[in-house]
């Protein structure tokens, strides 16, 4: 059935005797010199060959290359037996191909003549004839897939890097998807020179033999740009473990190092195969055959089912957003392989038998299939084969097989998020809506598994049915961790009719009682006995050669009968029969084998210890494989024995463990260690064990130290922090074990005996050592930061664990508070600087511990290090929970959370939206009346504002509102619903009001009295308070004096009645009078729960389970208002005493309480991320981040330890009667003196060096606050304003002890108007006071100062004054997009009435907030503001100094300095040859002029965002030196050689620093950048 593409002719000749070579580098007696036709023949023809071409539609091509010497037919074919021509004669007779293109391409490589061809002769002629060739079609979008034999994988490399880099050939790229390499010699071979060498004897070149080289050019080259292009390939690589014979030597030719390539897009599998053998099978039966099959087959079916998302519609980004976002590494492809690999061909065919099954696959009733065995019983490979007859009937099946102890494989997070992304790849809607999820939530895979829940199924994948049948394979129920709480999960997906669920157990669907009244069909079908033999027999036959001595049949008739029905039992019997070397022997063992697992397993481990030569490395590996907490593979595994044992396994560790282990441990195809199965684990820690029994405890405590061991160790401090740079410098590569020591630490942990010192040791010398940072900037490269939360809980835990049981004194009270310290840092650390943590991993080592408190051990320990920046001025001892404080004009009454912002409503009508992570203020918007409720939508971009008479929806995007809607009633609660195109609320007169968001149409409302209570409404009255369900199916309802009435909207009927103290009533119940008053009620928010908390009156908490009709739980809280976290996991609540207290919603078990000094806690909300809770009170809207509503990304274990207190975290806010905030500074040169004005009026000097508050120079009205300071340094003049506009000025004098004092009072005045500015000239003797309506210009030198000026200018709105950076007898104003010029001594106008235009940039509706002079004062920095707001986003915008003169008209912006002016949020000033400023990520940045032109910047060191949160306005200053100065309300944060380290690495200075070195009197501009710069310089490229 050959189809040739201009196939090469073929040589008519006699058939040659000699003996034919196959593979790269055969016998070297085999080979002989010369060539004839029959060898040709059999080698196969050269270019590309089509060897089968469906009839039907094509779905794929296959393309097998060849290696060195080998052919298109040759190197394919085993013994030259035609029949035997694999890709030929069997693959289009497997189902798994039917619809698949097979193409074979050959090239010369015969090494018996000359050549001229190298390997890049190859790969373009493998270009060429894929392109050109007619049986792929131009227009084809199929995917293809090489396989690829030896040197025939560095030619499909080669080739397809050329079709990435050449335009030519980008049509092969778009085709290949995948690559299968069969022992292809990545870094080359080492008997490549020895076959170069023999190749010497005879005539000719042959370049392609010198490319196998492991120096070889080709090869280095291939190397370095395949990783580049391969990200999205699927890679397998199989390797040989068998050796083979060349010349006198024998060895493996292409050793597994070289195999492999280490992608993490790449698996891995050895074959039992020699080099020649990898790729030559006997039969389809064979294992090899089979391995290389199945994954062939697996590549085919992933790539057929992706290819409409991620090829014809090339959603790339998106896919890899996704990855990113739910945390998927490997597609779950590997699971399905494996089980394939073990399955027996006619086995699992009984299935098909059954009704109820059929059933399920085709009509999907029932909605789940349940299948209940014995361990050992065959499951896995049952679910491998439904899933693979599910593909073969062209169903869409999701899989998920639990593994036991394999943290990334046994938890309900990880199964929803692989079948999420399972089902999004087989849907472009689904598609769709994930990737919009997971780019909102970047980190959406550490969530919670509830959330997670919600969110991908419950408001993704249920509310966007697909039109197909979901089919959802699940393998061990009973091993994921928490199966009880995933039946009901399992059940609502099923109810859904369009998910159809099959899976397997150990445990019975009935023993999960609690949900045996679901409405779902659950057919169970227990596996019997001798159901499985029939299997087992199936087996037994096909290993029977595997069988020890001649009476095979009689052994496998005595197996079978003894199995009882396991196939593990069977599989472990097998490996004890293969030590029987006599007859009788072989019998001893039959009859010895016990029938019963446990027996078995005992001995096992007798005979294994038994003969042991190394007890103590099997009692290793042992523990590490029962106690990991993933699986570890060989590798891994390597590593950690070395440290555990001091002492490592030569040789290959997988044949350690089949000789010495095997039986109780495997090594799977992927290079994986898993114990044979969880009953061999189970055993492992029984008491049946007495053998060698292990110790949960024991074997924790040997894994927590050799991490421990690791992580203190030279590898981990192998970084090293460049001089002026936070960038690491790794000097030592680290081991492949740093994942899983940096992840699993504090897990094994949380299981160490805590009386062990030992182990307390280890772990304090790791807490004290420099490696902890390393440890921290490692877990933040992965992105994992959920790890370092859980590490702090878990290291509390410990230290709990340990006080209790150890006496405080010593070491031991020092371990414990250092315990202690670290699990408060590690949480903190998250929560406050999370964010860069994430964008700068590297900003532990030197910039983060300078800004924690002065007691946290993580400042204590590293912030004097000679390398970090230095900060002083932080009074805080402890960390606070309370991130900012947000001082609003009015009087606040709502409040409400969406991604990234939030709303506060005010009583004057005023909606203020803020950015969360900062707290600025970004919008103010106007409701028209008082707002009593606000709600965000959680899919349209929508903000829902209610008042007493009106309701506006505005568009969340612009602020605009789409409508207002007229209100009858008060509204008491909201709700969106029907992906928020539908608004409800609940009102005074006893309805719900619904409206369609969309158009504002307004449907009849809703009455939830009925017509008796219609006619007596005056009885019910007003309801005092209500609550709409997370799914917004129910309505609470609360009257005065009443029992508490649930409303179905639905069905429109009361749902029931709730009593206080009883609970259910029945909705028919007689509605109780003179009952506890409720003051508010919420459900919980997560849709799939029906949980709802009201606040009674006296004090209590009562939590109801609506959907069981039970009163579930009780506490003490006097809460008044209460919130739900968007994830429905925790209630907070407060009082009008100025307490918050958080509760876990479902089981009111109190978490955290804190209590401040203001009264009266209005509203309550959770951000967006469930991890803020902010409060409303008065004028203050105060944002708090306590760590326990951060959460681990680790699900919690409970351990084998004491229990632990769940009492909650008490946290007093108190503001201190001494602390004065500080108003405006001004610093004198160098540095260490700061003056400072407060709002007690007072003016000080502050010593930066001994961070104490000095001397009092000048003296306002008391309490009432100066705004401006000004220093004139050379005449040590200081001007100071305060706001009710008084302007004093002092002749200030050096005094060693205190810095200055006052010497006298040159003016002391009242302007008469608020004060905005004051400017005072480089003399010292002229001084600019200027005000809204006028300038007034004082001459202060003499004795008696008088005004000598004044500028009349009515009607301004926002202005700034400066000194002109080149005329300093020049002023320059600034009033809107005009530019004045002025006369210092007599503010005579320089300039023409109308100004100087600064051009089009400068929009009217831009407000001047700041000017300076920057770049030797050759330019004036400007910033534009949108609001009038101190704290709005600023544009920057630079100007050339020599422009401004008087007979200027207009001027534009530096074109080339731009590129920042929507960058900067804030300008700071000049320093050196720089402009400095904040940038709006939080970053202190720097640019020079050569910088701004290639639009490069520097980042320095941050400003932490809860500092910036807190001020109203920011109040920065740069000093010569590069010391900055903070306010931080009434501390004053000094800052030093921040501006000395570089984020990214080092200075752009080639040696010194150009910008900061560079004469003064040179002009920036004009200095020319080297050309080689961009290479020599690590620079950081803007980004918004």
């Amino acid at each position: 059935m050959d189809r040739s593409f201009q196939p090469s002719p073929r040589r008519e000749s006699d058939q040659s005797t000699a003996r034919t070579n196959t593979g790269f580098l055969s016998r070297a007696g085999g080979w002989r010199k010369g060539s004839d036709s029959g060898l040709e023949d059999q080698r196969g023809p050269l270019g590309l060959t089509t060897v089968h071409k469906p009839l039907g539609n094509v779905v794929a091509d296959v393309v097998f290359v060849h290696g060195l010497n080998g052919g298109s037919h040759k190197t394919w074919t085993k013994d030259s037996d035609p029949a035997l021509f694999w890709p030929q004669e069997w693959l289009p007779h497997d189902v798994g191909f039917r619809n698949v293109r097979i193409h074979t391409f050959g090239y010369d490589s015969n090494w018996d003549k000359g050549s001229i061809l190298d390997i890049h002769d190859f790969a373009r002629s493998l270009l060429e004839w894929v392109i050109n060739c007619p049986d792929i079609p131009h227009g084809s979008e199929k995917p293809m897939i090489l396989v690829c034999h030896s040197m025939g994988g560095l030619v499909a490399k080669k080739a397809y890097v050329m079709s990435r880099q050449h335009q030519e050939y980008e049509r092969f790229a778009s085709l290949v998807q995948g690559i299968l390499f069969l022992a292809t010699p990545h870094r080359g071979a080492d008997l490549a020179e020895t076959l170069s060498k023999i190749l010497k004897i005879y005539s000719g070149a042959r370049p392609y033999v010198g490319d196998l080289h492991p120096t070889s050019r080709s090869i280095q080259s291939i190397n370095e740009e395949f990783p580049r292009y391969s990200d999205e390939l699927q890679l397998f690589s199989f390797y040989e473990t068998l050796p083979m014979g060349f010349g006198v030597r024998k060895g493996l030719v292409v050793p597994k190092e070289s195999a492999t390539l280490g992608y993490p897009n790449e698996r891995t599998m050895y074959l039992d195969a020699d080099h020649r053998g990898i790729c030559k099978f006997d039969s389809p039966d064979a294992q090899n055959y089979r391995a290389v099959r199945n994954a062939l087959a697996a590549a085919v079916n992933s790539l057929t089912v992706a290819v409409p998302l991620q090829r014809e519609n090339t959603f790339p980004e998106q896919q890899r957003c996704i990855n990113d976002s739910l945390d998927i590494d490997d597609p779950p492809e590997d699971d399905y392989i494996r089980t394939e690999s073990m399955k027996i061909q006619g086995s699992c065919e009984w299935i098909a038998t059954r009704t109820h099954f059929r059933r399920w696959q085709d009509d999907g009733c029932p909605e789940v299939y349940w299948i209940s065995a014995k361990p050992g019983a065959g499951k896995s490979v049952l679910c491998g084969h439904v899933l693979r007859a599910l593909r073969r009937a062209g169903c869409d099946p999701s899989f998920f097989f639990f593994t036991h102890g394999d943290r990334l494989k046994s938890s309900l997070s990880a199964f929803f998020r692989s079948i999420a992304w399972q089902m999004a790849s087989k849907n472009a809607e689904m598609f769709e809506h994930l990737a919009k999820l997971c780019s909102r939530e970047p980190n959406f895979g550490q969530a919670d598994y509830r959330t997670i829940w919600r969110k991908l199924f419950v408001e993704c994948a249920f509310k966007h049915p697909l039109e197909r049948p979901q089919y959802w394979v699940i393998d061990a129920l009973d091993e994921c961790k928490a199966d009880s709480d995933m039946v009901p999960y399992l059940l609502q997906a099923a109810s859904t009719g369009f998910i159809r669920i099959f899976l397997t157990s150990r445990t019975s669907y009935d023993s999960y009682s609690l949900h045996a009244n679901s409405a779902v069909t659950v057919h169970v079908d227990a596996v019997t006995e001798e159901t499985t033999n029939t299997d087992i027999d199936l087996y037994l036959k096909a290993n029977s050669n595997n069988l020890p001595g001649r009476d095979r049949a009689y052994i496998a008739a005595l197996l079978l009968e003894k199995s009882g029905g396991c196939f593990l039992w069977v599989n472990l019997a097998l490996q004890e029969l293969r030590q029987g070397l006599t007859r009788k022997g072989i019998h001893r063992i039959l009859e010895e084998t016990p029938s019963d697992m446990d027996s078995l397993y005992d001995r096992i481990i007798h005979n294994i210890f038994q003969q042991a030569r190394e007890p103590k490395m099997i009692m290793a590996i042992l523990d590490w494989t029962a106690c990991a907490t993933r699986v570890l593979t060989t590798e891994e595994l390597y590593h950690a024995l070395r440290l555990d044992m001091n002492d490592e396994i030569d040789g290959d560790i997988r044949r350690f463990i089949e000789v010495n282990c095997g039986q109780l441990v495997v090594v799977d195809n992927n290079d994986r260690v898993r114990m044979v199965h969880l009953t061999a684990r189970d055993f492992l820690f029984s008491d049946k064990n007495i053998v060698f029994r292990l110790d949960r405890k024991v074997g924790n405590k040997r894994l927590a130290m050799a991490c421990l061991k690791y992580l203190t160790g030279p590898e981990m401090a192998g970084s090293k922090p460049r001089k002026l740079s936070t960038h690491q410098v790794h000097s030592t590569e680290r081991s492949i074990f740093v994942t899983y020591a940096s992840s699993a630490l504090f897990e094994h942990i949380g299981f160490v005996d805590s009386e062990d010192d030992e182990s307390a040791a280890a772990l304090s010398r790791f807490l004290k050592s420099p490696n902890i940072l390393a440890w921290i900037e490692h877990v933040a490269r992965r992105s994992d930061l959920g790890r370092l939360v859980y590490a702090g809980n878990a290291l509390r835990r410990y230290a709990i664990r340990r006080m209790k049981k150890t006496l405080p004194f010593g070491n031991v009270s020092k371990e414990n508070t250092l315990f202690d310290k670290w699990a408060t840092d590690l949480v903190r650390l998250v929560t406050k600087f999370g964010t860069h943590l994430r964008q700068s991993p590297s900003s532990i080592v030197n910039l983060i511990a300078p800004f924690c408190p002065k007691e946290s051990a993580i400042r204590l320990q590293f912030a004097s290090s000679p390398r970090a920046i230095q900060v002083g001025g932080i009074s805080s001892t402890t960390w606070d929970d309370c991130v900012s404080t947000v001082i609003l004009q009015d009087s606040t009454s709502a409040v409400a959370c969406a991604l990234g912002i939030f709303v506060v409503g005010m009583q004057s009508g005023h909606i203020v939206v803020f950015d969360e992570v900062i707290c600025q203020e970004i919008k103010t918007i106007d409701h028209g009346e008082p707002v009593k409720k606000l709600l965000f939508g959680s899919v349209q971009p929508l903000l829902v504002s209610a008042g007493l008479r009106t309701i506006k929806v505005w568009d969340s995007n612009n602020w605009v509102a789409y409508y207002s809607l007229p209100l009858e009633s008060q509204v008491i609660s909201l709700a969106l619903t029907d992906e928020d195109r539908l608004l409800l609320a609940t009102s005074r007169s006893n309805q719900v009001y619904v409206w369609e968001t969309q158009n504002g149409f307004e449907q009849p409302p809703i009455s939830w009295l009925d017509d008796n209570e219609e006619q007596h409404s005056s009885h019910f009255q007003r309801p005092v308070t209500t609550a709409i369900s997370g799914d917004q199916t129910l309505v609470a309802v609360a009257y005065r004096g009443q029992d508490l009435v649930v409303w179905d909207i639905e069905k429109g009927a009361t749902h029931d009645i709730y009593g206080k103290d009883e609970g259910s009533l029945g909705p028919n119940a007689e509605r109780r009078t003179g009952r506890a008053l409720l003051w508010s009620m919420i459900f919980s928010r997560a849709p799939e729960v029906k949980l709802l908390v009201a606040a009674y009156n006296d004090g209590y908490l009562n939590l109801f389970n609506t959907e069981e009709g039970m009163l579930q739980g009780k506490a003490s809280a006097n809460a008044h208002t209460l919130a739900s976290s968007p994830d429905g996991l925790t209630l907070a609540c407060g009082n009008s005493g100025g307490a918050i207290q958080i509760f876990e919603f479902e089981t009111l078990r109190p978490l955290y309480r804190v209590q401040a000094d203001e009264m009266n806690i209005k509203q309550l909300a959770f951000n967006f991320d469930n991890n803020r809770l902010l409060d409303i009170q008065s004028k203050h809207c105060r944002v708090w981040d306590p760590p326990v509503l951060v959460r681990g990304s680790v699900e919690e274990e409970n351990s084998d330890t004491v229990s632990i207190s769940t009492s909650p975290q008490d946290f007093k806010v108190s503001q201190s009667a001494d602390t004065v905030a500080i108003t405006s500074i001004a610093a004198a040169e160098p540095g260490r003196y700061v003056f400072c004005g407060k709002e007690d009026g007072s003016v000080y000097t502050y010593d930066t060096i001994l961070e104490t508050q000095e001397t009092e120079l000048a003296r306002h009205t008391k309490n009432v606050p100066v705004i401006h300071v000004e220093l004139q340094a050379p005449q040590n003049v200081l001007v100071s304003v305060d706001v009710s506009s008084r302007v004093l000025v002092h002749k200030l004098q050096s005094d060693t002890s205190v810095g200055f004092t006052t010497a006298k009072c040159l003016l002391d005045c009242r302007a008469g108007v608020a004060v905005s500015q004051v400017c005072i000239n480089a003399g010292a003797d002229k001084l600019l006071i200027s005000a809204e309506q006028h300038d007034m210009l004082w001459h202060i030198k003499d004795d008696q100062p008088q005004e000598v000026a004044r500028l009349e200018s009515p009607n301004r709105q926002r202005w700034r004054w400066a000194t002109h950076p080149l005329l300093p007898e020049q002023l320059v104003l600034i009033v809107g997009n005009v530019a004045h010029l002025f006369h210092w001594q007599t503010l005579e106008r320089l300039t023409r009435p109308e100004g100087i235009e600064l051009g089009s940039a400068v929009i009217p509706e831009l407000a001047i907030t700041a000017i300076n002079q920057c770049f030797d004062s050759q330019y004036l920095s400007t910033t534009f503001a949108v609001s009038l707001n101190p704290r709005s986003p600023s544009k920057l915008f630079l100007w050339d100094a020599k422009d401004l003169h008087p007979e200027a008209t207009s001027i534009v912006p530096v074109p080339h300095f731009q590129c920042l002016a929507d960058q900067v949020q804030h300008l700071i000033g000049a320093y050196g040859h720089r402009v400095v400023f904040l940038h709006q990520n939080g970053w202190i940045c720097s640019a020079d002029s050569p910088s701004f032109d290639t639009e490069y910047y520097d980042q320095h060191f941050f400003i932490p965002a809860d500092w910036l949160s807190t001020v109203s306005r920011l109040r920065l200053q740069i000093l010569r030196n590069g010391t900055l100065l903070f306010v931080k309300r009434h501390e004053l944060v000094v800052i030093r050689r921040g501006m000395d380290y570089f984020e990214h690495g080092q200075s752009r200075g080639l040696g010194k620093r150009p910008s900061l070195s560079r004469s003064a009197a040179s002009d920036p501009t004009d200095r020319p950048i080297p050309g080689d710069l961009a290479t020599r310089m690590r620079i950081v490229r803007l980004n918004s």
